[in-house]
């Protein structure tokens, strides 16, 4: 009844905390990895590899992938990628901006390198295994703290595939 359905609304253990719960339990139940990094631990071996909340790149979890899906790349290309990936594209429009960096991520990162026989090669770097995503790495961050020019922000949950943020979750009660 509709009652029912009100009474569970406004009941106080139905609270964010426990939505978080729930969504870590379906996330979990998916295959991802989950953690609260709430008090997360900055520097290369810290917690995340983060040295500052304004990093919204995983690049431990983003390099990992690029030398798996590309091992005849050498070292330099892959940072070339990884520098293109996390660069922020401030001279477009937002929705510009999204889309260069959606074609990115589904057609591959151009970088150029020369290989050990002295030739300059151009590649594209492949960021996800679409063909087995069992390949690719899913990690849920909760309470993950975000600091940009203008704010500090704590979403409730970011998904990252492979170390790129794909996801942003706020939840909220249904009473609120």
């Amino acid at each position: 009844s509709s009652n029912a359905v009100k009474r569970l609304n406004m009941s106080p253990s139905l609270n964010e905390n426990w939505i978080e719960d729930a969504v870590q339990q379906q996330l979990e139940e998916l295959g991802w990895e989950v953690l609260d990094v709430y008090s997360e631990q900055f520097g290369e071996n810290g917690t995340l590899g983060r040295e500052l909340e304004s990093e919204v790149v995983l690049k431990r979890h983003l390099r990992t992938a690029l030398v798996r899906f590309n091992p005849d790349v050498p070292e330099k290309a892959i940072e070339e990628g990884m520098l293109t990936l996390a660069e922020r594209i401030s001279t477009d429009a937002i929705g510009q901006a999204n889309h260069k960096k959606y074609q990115l991520l589904k057609g591959g990162v151009p970088v150029t390198y020369v290989d050990d026989r002295g030739e300059q090669q151009q590649r594209k770097l492949r960021v996800f295994d679409f063909n087995d995503p069992s390949k690719n790495h899913f990690l849920a961050l909760r309470q993950l703290w975000v600091r940009s020019d203008l704010y500090r922000k704590r979403p409730d949950v970011v998904c990252f595939v492979n170390g790129l943020p794909l996801v942003f979750m706020e939840l909220k009660a249904a009473h609120r």
